[in-house]
C-alpha cells in the first residue's frame, strides 16, 4: 500500500485509521471496495477492473482512479463534481488539507479512502 488513509471525516469516530489500515490487507474488504469503486465509477460510464492481486490491490485500484480523475479534470469538469459528490468527497476538505499536493493525487488517495469506509461501515452495522 502506498498510503495510508488520514483522517476527515464524521466517521473517523466510527472507523479508526488502524482499522481501515487492517482491513486493506483483508481480501474479501479490499474486493468490496473494488466492487463499490466499480460501481460508483460505473454510474458515470468509467470502468474500474481489479485482478484479485492482493499485494498490488491499493496501487492497481489508484492508479485507475487516478487516470479517470485526470482524464474527467480536463474533459468534463462537471461530471467529475457529480461523481465526487456521489462517492461523498467534499473537495474543498481535500483541497484545504494540503495547498503544495498534486489535486489528482489526493483526490484518488481520498475516494478509495471513502469507498473503505463505506464498505467498513457496512459490515459494521451489519
Amino acid at each position: 500500500m502506498e498510503r495510508s488513509p488520514k483522517k476527515n471525516s464524521a466517521f473517523d469516530r466510527i472507523v479508526t485509521r488502524e482499522q481501515m489500515e487492517d482491513a486493506l490487507l483483508r481480501e474479501e474488504i479490499i474486493a468490496d471496495v473494488a466492487r463499490q469503486l466499480e460501481k460508483d465509477f460505473g454510474m458515470w460510464g468509467m470502468s474500474i477492473a481489479y485482478s484479485n492481486d492482493i499485494p498490488q490491490a491499493y496501487e492497481e485500484l489508484y492508479i485507475q482512479v487516478y487516470n479517470h480523475i485526470v482524464a474527467l479534470g480536463i474533459n468534463d469538469v462537471s461530471r467529475l463534481k457529480n461523481l465526487l459528490y456521489q462517492i461523498d468527497i467534499n473537495v474543498l476538505g481535500v483541497l484545504q488539507r494540503k495547498e503544495d499536493c498534486n489535486v489528482e493525487e489526493e483526490l484518488a488517495h481520498t475516494i478509495i479512502e471513502r469507498e473503505l469506509q463505506k464498505v467498513l461501515l457496512r459490515r459494521f452495522y451489519k
